[in-house]
């Protein structure tokens, strides 16, 4: 129901939106084709939660919507929203609410701990929860904790962002693959948005994935006008190009030579309110 979201924004502006990234992202662009841009709403802040995000996307709704957005994390089997909030003066981790959770992040092969910083499976403990506490829930999600002194003067642990599901990690060709590590290649390339999805076939005996991702508009623009007015070998050859640049990027960064399709704007699945699904999995189909 995004159009009524929209005429709701704009009929009672709020200061405040609490949403799904992705979600975020979609409302960003249906007010751009409504010709309403970011300083004409009265949003100013973004509470994003429920999957996982990136700078990359932080950087978009922020430019679309006109807000500063921040991380809210939860989980319904601890309390729900509200086990941790990235605070607007440091951006850089959320703090995790230490005297009701205590947190800890262990191997994800072996569940032992691990030190400040070290990447692994994030679990809870309650301290104050009563009738059904849990102890050391396994949340699956990956990320680590830092104690670092944070700008906002508060002293909560910090938990960086969630780059994956320990069960959402991909394994393609023996290399260990989280669709935010192909989103943190992206964000760095000129030309594309951070519209993707990532497509999982086996090819015989092997596992082949491909990176779907889609042109920046003004982009997209330029070459078709070239093509159409000019010499469509020069708009393939800039299409090429740039497709190379994001297989060299992945293969340099992750260790991985993926197909890469370049989309037309708008062709990527959006969200419509719930959480995006980034991957494709056809192994098993």
């Amino acid at each position: 129901m995004t159009q009524r979201q929209i005429t709701l924004i704009l009929d009672f502006k709020p200061e405040v939106i609490c949403c799904t990234p992705s979600y975020a992202q979609t409302l960003g662009e249906e007010f751009k084709k409504l010709g309403v841009a970011p300083q004409d709403l009265s949003l100013k802040y973004a509470l994003l939660g429920a999957e996982p995000w990136t700078e990359a996307i932080r950087a978009d709704v922020d430019a679309n919507l006109g807000v500063t957005s921040t991380n809210l994390y939860g989980l319904s089997e601890i309390i729900g929203p509200g086990v941790s909030q990235e605070c607007i003066e440091g951006l850089a981790g959320s703090h995790i609410w230490e005297d009701h959770f205590y947190p800890e992040v262990v191997d994800v092969n072996t569940g032992e701990p691990l030190g400040e910083g070290q990447e692994g499976v994030l679990i809870f403990t309650h301290l104050t929860r009563e009738a059904m506490p849990l102890l050391r829930y396994w949340t699956s999600d990956i990320t680590y904790l830092t104690y670092e002194t944070c700008p906002c003067g508060r002293t909560h642990v910090r938990m960086g962002p969630i780059r994956g599901r320990s069960d959402d990690m991909l394994i393609i060709r023996g290399t260990n693959l989280y669709p935010t590590q192909v989103e943190e290649v992206l964000k760095g390339i000129p030309g594309v948005v951070p519209h993707y999805q990532i497509v999982v076939k086996r090819e015989g005996t092997l596992d082949e994935a491909e990176v779907k991702v889609e042109v920046a508009e003004d982009i997209f623009r330029e070459i078709t006008q070239e093509a159409w007015t000019e010499d469509i070998l020069l708009a393939d050859h800039q299409m090429q190009h740039l497709r190379n640049s994001i297989q060299h990027e992945i293969m340099g960064t992750i260790g991985l030579n993926m197909k890469v399709t370049l989309m037309v704007p708008g062709t990527i699945p959006r969200s419509e309110g719930g959480k995006l699904r980034r991957v494709v999995d056809l192994r098993e189909l």
